[in-house]
C-alpha cells in the first residue's frame, strides 16, 4: 500500500497530500486560502505555508483513512481520492515515529478533507518478531476507542500498536471513502465559519431543528436525549452516564433481538440489543456510558458515549433499515437538560417520520416528554462571521443566527450584544433568507481585548417569546461571544483570556462567576475560586476553574467539567516555574497515570495576569482517558489525617478526603476497609492484602517516580486513590507535584537546618514516606554523601519539632550525626500484626505513608520497587531528565521574566535563570549521586541494584486452559534469575496478547502469572487461586482450548526472550 505521504523521513522537506480533483478550485482561491495541520507526538501544530496544486495523478492504490473522533473534519462525505495533489513545504520531525496525522481546511464549514493516517515510513520495525511492516504502510488512527502509534508485523498477519503499548489486528480500510460534495465557491456562497460550540446546518436542509427520519418498518423511535447528564439520572453504579430514550409507537409488543444502535452512520450495528421484549406504548432507557453491557435488563450500556457538541444517532431494525435517526448534528447540549421530541407534536405515520427535537423543559426519561424549553420561535446557530478566530478591531462584527417558527410564525428578532461588563445593547435582525436573520455590532463599540457577548431573543405573531442561549439556572452560559484581537498582544504560549466583574471575588475560595476564551471556543458564566491548601495564603494565587458540565476543549479532543491553575508563586529552592509540568511530564513519559499539564499565558479582563500551568483535573474523564473505569471508586487525600491511618472512623473520613466521582453513592466503607488492612486488621492479612488487592505495577511505578524526582509533598496528601470495580484493587495517582526536585536553599546557598530536603536521610533516601521517613520531623538530619556534606558530618543537637501547614518549616530541630543504616523489613509476624486497635502514630512522626510503608515493609514489594527505580534512574538521570527541563526552560523564559515584574515573586528579574541553574548544576547532580552511589549497589546505604541485563532470561512455563470456565486458565511465566527483572513494556504475542503495564516486576526465582480475569482466577476451585499470594496480572482474551498455542515473550525493545508452543 502507497503512503499519502510518499516522502517522508528525517531529512524531507515537503510532501504530497492527494485532494479530489474536482474540488481544485478551492486550493486557488485568494478568500479561501487553505491551511495545513500536522499533529508530530501529543501536540497539534498549524503550517501556514504558500501552497500550490498540480493535477497530477495519484497512480498507486490509495486507501483513504477513517475520520478523526475530534472535530477536524466535517462528517463522512462523497467522492474518490485521486488526480490532484497539494503541495507544501514544512519542517519535518526528528524521528518518523511522531508522526500522527495531518489535514487540509479552508474553514470549519469547508473542511474538505482530513487525512486521519498513520503512517510507518521506510518499513520501520516497530517490534514483533523483526519482520517489517510494508513501506509506507497507513492505518487508521483510531480504532475501537484507542489511537494506533504503530504497526508490527508477526505470524502473517500485521498487528497495530495503541498507545497504551497493548496490540490488536490492524483494520482494514476501504479502498474508497464515501464524502461529501462540496460545492465550487464560484457557484454558490461558502458557508459560514462555525463559532464556538454550534453546529452548521446542512445546506439541503436548513432548518436549525433536527429532525428524526425513518424508513417504513415497525415504528420504534428516539424520543429524548441527555448528552450531559451532570447529576440528574445515576445508572445503577451510581455514575451520571449520557442517555437515550427510546418509545415504542406500535400498540403491541416488539422483541428488541437484533435490533441496534450506533452514533456512527458506517458501524449501523455498534452496539446490539439483548433479546427483550418492548412493550407497546412503553419507554425504555439506554446509558450511553461507553460500558458495553447487555446481560441486565434493567441496566443496559452502549459502548459508545454522546457528544455534547452534536452527533448522528440511529436506531437500527434487525433488517438494517432505519427505524429512526437523527439526521442531523443536534446543537451543544447543556448538562441536565434533555433535547427531544416534545409533547406538542404528535407521532404520524412510519414513512413520513419527520418530527423536530428542541429542548425540553424538564428531563422525563422513561415517561411521556415535557412541553418545550421555550415556546417562541426555534432560534439556533447563532454564528459571529471570524468563527474560531478572534475578530479584528475596528470593523464591523457581524452575527448571524437560523430561526424557524415553533407553534406559530416569526414576528421579530433581536441581538442583544454587551461589551465587556457595560450596558447592554439590542439591534433588530433582518431575515436575509432561508431561515437566516443577520445584523451588526458596531466597530465603535468595542476595541481591542475587549469581551463582546450577546443572545439571541424571537417573538411569534402570539406573542411567545424565546432566547439563545435559553435563561437557565445561574451556572449555565447567559451569552454567546468573543474576544477582540489585540496584535500587540504575542505569546509562544496558548493564551487564556478571563474576564471577572468582580476580580477578587473570582480568585476567593468562594469564587465568582466569569467568562473565559480559549482555543478559539468563548465559555460563559464559569465559576473561577482559589485552591490548595498552604496557597491560600499566597498572593498569587492557584485556581479552579468549573463548568456546568463537560464542555470546555482541551487540545486533545476531550471535553472536561474543570480545570486547574498552578501558580509557581512558592518553590522548594529557587523559582523555576516548571517544576509542576516537568513532574508530571516524566511521569507520563514513565507510565504513571498523570494530569495533562502545560504552561499558559493568562490575561483578566484584557490585561496581562501572570504565567501559570494548566493543570488536569482528576476526575472521571481522566480516567477514561487512562483506561480505567468510571465505576470504579476515587477519593482525594486533603489533609494531614489523609495518609491512609487506620484510626480514622469512617464516618469521619469524609472531612480528610474528598470524592472525585460517584458522589451521590456512599462508598466510605470501601476506603475505610482499605485503611483497615493497611493497618492489618482487614479480613485477610496484610501481606496477602498487599499481594491481591492492590495493583502493584501501578503502585510501584507511582512511587519510584516520585522518589526519582525527590516530590516531597505527597506522603499526607496530594495523591488520589482510585479501587477498580472489577479486580478490586487499589491504585495511586499523582497530584499537586510543585515540591519535585525540591532543594533547600538559594543558588550557591547553604542547606536549611531543618527541612534540609535534597540532602539529608530522611528525605532523599529510596524509602521516604516509610515510618522511618516521615514527611515532616527530621530525624535524621545528617548530610547524605554525594551532596553538599559527607556521611557522619552532622552536628549534633537535639530538639522537638512540630508541623506547620505554611510551608511546612519546623521551628525546632533534631540534629544527629548520619552514619550509614540500613532499614531491615520487618519479621512476617511483625508485618502482619494487626495494629488497629490502637491509635495510628500522630503528629510529625505519623506523618507517613500508610501505603508506601506496607509496600517498603514487605521484602517483596521492596524488591519490586528498587529494581523499578533503578530502571527509571538509568532512563531518566543520564539526560532524559534534563531535556525536558531545557525544553521548558526555553519555551517559558519571555513569559517568566514578565510574570515576575507582574508579580514580584523575587526581586530579580532573572529568577528563571537561577532556578534553571539550581536545577542543572546542584539538585540533578545531586540526585544523580545519591541513587547511583550513596544508595546503589556498592553506596553506604545499598538499597538500589545494579542495572539489569537488556534481554535477562526468562521463561513462558505454560498454559492452563482450566477444565471447566476458560476464564479460570493461566499463564505461567518464571523468572530463574538471582535477580528482579523489570518487564515494564515487556509483550506476549501470539494466541494471547498482552502488554506488561509499567512498574511490572518479576521477583528472583519466582513465577508471574498472567489472567484473562482476575475475579476468575481468586475463585478457582483449585490452587493456584486466589487466597495464596502469587503475583497475578491481567488481562487478556482467554485462549481457546481447540487452538494451537504459540506464544512470545518480548521486551520493552523487541527483544525476544522465550517462546512457547504445543
Amino acid at each position: 500500500m502507497q503512503s499519502p505521504c510518499a516522502l517522508f523521513s528525517a531529512s524531507s522537506t515537503s510532501c504530497s497530500l492527494p485532494v479530489p480533483s474536482r474540488h481544485r478550485g478551492l486550493l486557488h482561491s485568494p478568500r479561501l486560502r487553505p491551511k495545513f495541520g500536522f499533529k508530530f507526538g501529543s501536540s497539534w501544530t498549524s503550517l501556514r505555508d504558500q501552497a500550490t496544486a498540480s493535477p497530477v495523478p495519484w497512480a498507486s492504490n490509495l486507501q483513504p483513512a477513517p475520520r478523526l473522533s475530534g472535530g477536524e473534519q466535517a462528517g463522512p462525505r462523497r467522492g474518490r481520492w485521486w488526480s490532484a495533489v497539494v503541495r507544501f513545504a514544512g519542517r519535518w520531525p526528528p524521528t518518523a515515529m511522531q508522526w500522527r496525522g495531518a489535514w487540509i481546511w479552508w474553514s470549519a464549514a469547508l473542511a474538505l478533507w482530513t487525512q486521519a493516517a498513520m503512517v510507518s515510513p521506510q518499513g520501520l520495525d516497530l517490534g514483533g518478531n523483526g519482520d517489517e511492516c510494508g513501506s509506507g504502510q497507513v492505518f487508521p488512527v483510531e480504532h475501537d476507542g484507542a489511537f494506533l502509534v504503530g504497526c508490527s508485523a508477526f505470524g502473517g498477519e500485521n498487528w497495530c500498536r495503541r498507545q497504551d503499548g497493548s496490540f490488536v489486528l490492524c483494520p482494514e480500510l476501504p479502498i474508497e471513502q464515501e464524502i461529501q460534495d462540496v460545492p465550487e465557491p464560484s457557484r454558490k456562497p461558502p458557508r459560514r465559519k462555525k463559532a464556538a460550540g454550534q453546529p452548521i446546518p446542512d445546506d439541503s436542509d436548513i432548518s436549525p431543528n433536527v429532525r428524526l427520519e425513518s424508513t417504513p418498518g415497525l415504528t420504534v423511535t428516539i424520543t429524548e436525549i441527555m448528552a450531559v447528564n451532570d447529576r440528574y439520572l445515576p445508572d445503577d453504579e451510581g455514575q451520571f452516564p449520557d442517555w437515550i430514550e427510546i418509545h415504542n409507537a406500535e400498540s403491541f409488543d416488539i422483541s428488541l433481538k437484533d435490533w441496534s444502535i450506533t452514533d456512527d452512520p458506517d458501524e449501523p450495528r455498534k452496539w446490539l440489543f439483548p433479546d427483550l421484549t418492548f412493550v407497546g406504548g412503553g419507554y425504555y432507557v439506554l446509558f450511553a456510558s461507553g460500558k458495553d453491557r447487555s446481560t441486565n435488563a434493567n441496566a443496559l450500556h452502549t459502548n459508545f458515549r454522546l457528544k455534547s457538541d452534536g452527533e448522528y444517532i440511529a436506531l437500527v431494525r434487525p433488517d438494517g433499515t432505519i427505524a429512526t435517526a437523527i439526521s442531523n448534528e443536534y446543537p451543544r447540549q447543556l448538562p441536565n437538560i434533555s433535547y427531544g421530541i416534545p409533547d406538542l407534536t404528535a407521532f404520524p405515520e412510519a414513512d413520513k417520520l419527520q418530527n423536530v427535537f428542541t429542548f425540553l423543559s424538564r428531563p422525563t426519561p422513561a415517561e411521556p416528554n415535557s412541553e418545550p424549553l421555550q415556546r417562541g420561535p426555534y432560534i439556533s446557530s447563532v454564528l459571529h462571521e471570524h468563527g474560531e478566530e478572534m475578530p479584528p478591531e475596528g470593523e464591523d462584527l457581524t452575527i448571524t443566527a437560523f430561526v424557524a417558527e415553533h407553534l406559530h410564525p416569526v414576528q421579530q428578532i433581536f441581538l442583544t450584544y454587551r461589551v465587556n461588563y457595560g450596558e447592554e445593547a439590542a439591534v433588530e435582525m433582518l431575515n436575509s433568507g432561508n431561515h437566516v436573520f443577520t445584523t451588526v455590532i458596531p466597530a465603535a463599540t468595542f476595541t481591542a481585548s475587549d469581551m463582546v457577548r450577546w443572545f439571541v431573543t424571537g417573538v411569534d405573531t402570539e406573542g411567545n417569546e424565546s432566547r439563545d442561549p435559553p435563561l437557565l439556572p445561574e451556572e449555565y452560559p447567559v451569552y454567546y461571544g468573543t474576544v477582540i484581537a489585540d496584535p500587540s498582544v504575542k505569546s509562544d504560549l496558548p493564551i487564556l483570556h478571563w474576564y471577572s466583574f468582580d476580580p477578587a471575588l473570582a480568585t476567593s475560595q468562594e469564587g465568582g462567576q466569569g467568562s473565559l476564551y480559549y482555543e478559539g471556543r468563548f465559555y460563559d458564566n464559569v465559576l473561577s475560586r482559589r485552591r490548595g491548601v498552604t496557597a491560600l495564603t499566597w498572593p498569587k494565587p492557584k485556581i479552579k476553574f468549573d463548568f456546568k458540565g463537560k464542555v470546555f476543549k482541551l487540545t486533545d479532543h476531550r471535553s472536561v467539567e474543570e480545570f486547574n491553575l498552578q501558580s509557581f508563586w512558592e518553590e522548594p529552592g529557587e523559582d523555576t516555574y516548571l517544576r509542576e509540568p516537568v513532574a508530571f511530564q516524566v511521569m507520563r513519559e514513565a507510565g504513571v497515570p498523570a494530569p495533562q499539564s502545560f504552561h499558559v499565558h493568562v490575561r483578566q479582563n484584557g490585561v496581562y495576569y501572570g504565567l501559570f500551568a494548566f493543570v488536569e483535573q482528576i476526575d472521571d474523564s481522566f480516567l477514561e482517558k487512562n483506561g480505567r473505569s468510571v465505576a470504579g471508586m476515587l477519593f482525594k487525600a486533603t489533609s494531614e489525617q489523609s495518609n491512609l491511618r487506620w484510626d480514622v472512623k469512617q464516618d469521619d473520613l469524609r472531612f480528610y478526603y474528598r470524592k472525585g466521582n460517584r458522589v451521590q453513592v456512599d462508598d466510605w466503607w470501601a476506603l475505610y476497609g482499605l485503611n483497615q488492612a493497611l493497618g492489618g486488621g482487614g479480613t485477610i492479612s496484610r501481606s496477602l492484602f498487599v499481594l491481591e488487592y492492590l495493583d502493584l505495577p501501578e503502585i510501584i511505578n507511582y512511587m519510584a517516580v516520585n522518589n526519582l524526582l525527590l516530590n516531597q509533598d505527597r506522603c499526607t496528601k496530594n495523591f488520589y486513590i482510585y479501587r477498580d470495580a472489577i479486580t478490586e484493587r487499589w491504585s495511586i495517582l499523582p497530584w499537586d507535584t510543585e515540591s519535585a526536585m525540591g532543594i533547600s536553599s538559594g543558588l550557591g546557598g547553604v542547606p536549611a537546618p531543618d527541612y534540609c530536603v535534597l540532602v539529608c536521610e530522611q528525605w532523599n533516601s529510596p524509602l521516604y514516606c516509610d515510618s522511618d521517613h516521615p514527611q515532616d520531623i527530621p530525624l535524621q538530619s545528617g548530610f547524605v554523601p554525594g551532596g553538599f556534606g559527607v556521611a557522619g558530618s552532622g552536628v549534633a543537637g537535639s530538639g522537638v519539632a512540630e508541623s506547620g501547614a505554611a510551608g511546612r518549616r519546623l521551628s525546632q530541630t533534631l540534629q544527629q550525626r548520619m552514619q550509614p543504616r540500613e532499614y531491615p523489613v520487618p519479621t512476617a509476624a511483625e508485618y502482619d500484626a494487626d495494629l488497629t486497635f490502637t491509635p495510628a502514630e500522630t503528629g510529625p512522626r505519623g506523618n507517613y505513608h500508610h501505603l508506601d510503608d506496607a509496600i517498603l515493609d514487605l521484602p517483596v514489594t521492596r524488591t519490586m520497587y528498587v529494581r523499578r527505580l533503578r530502571t527509571l534512574m538509568d532512563q531518566f538521570l543520564n539526560g532524559r531528565l534534563k531535556e525536558i527541563i531545557d525544553d521548558y526552560y526555553n519555551l517559558i523564559r519571555k513569559e517568566a521574566v514578565k510574570d515576575n515584574k507582574q508579580w514580584g515573586v523575587t526581586d530579580d528579574v532573572t529568577a528563571l535563570d537561577k532556578g534553571y541553574q539550581q536545577l542543572i548544576e546542584e539538585q540533578l547532580p545531586t540526585r544523580y549521586t545519591q541513587l547511583y552511589e550513596t544508595y546503589g549497589p556498592f553506596g553506604v546505604v545499598p538499597l538500589i541494584p545494579e542495572a539489569q541485563p537488556e534481554a535477562p532470561q526468562m521463561q513462558i512455563v505454560g498454559v492452563d486452559l482450566a477444565q471447566e470456565n476458560l476464564l479460570e486458565q493461566y499463564i505461567q511465566i518464571y523468572n530463574p534469575n538471582a535477580f528482579a527483572v523489570d518487564m515494564s513494556s515487556w509483550k506476549l504475542l501470539g494466541s494471547a496478547l498482552y502488554v506488561f503495564p509499567p512498574g511490572t516486576v518479576a521477583l528472583p526465582e519466582s513465577n508471574l502469572l498472567l489472567s484473562p480475569s482476575i475475579p476468575a482466577f481468586r475463585n478457582r476451585p483449585v490452587s493456584p487461586r486466589g487466597g495464596e499470594g502469587h503475583f497475578v496480572l491481567g488481562t487478556y482474551t482467554a485462549i481457546q482450548r481447540s487452538a494451537a498455542i504459540t506464544l512470545t515473550l518480548t521486551t520493552d525493545t523487541g527483544a525476544q526472550v522465550s517462546t512457547f508452543a504445543t
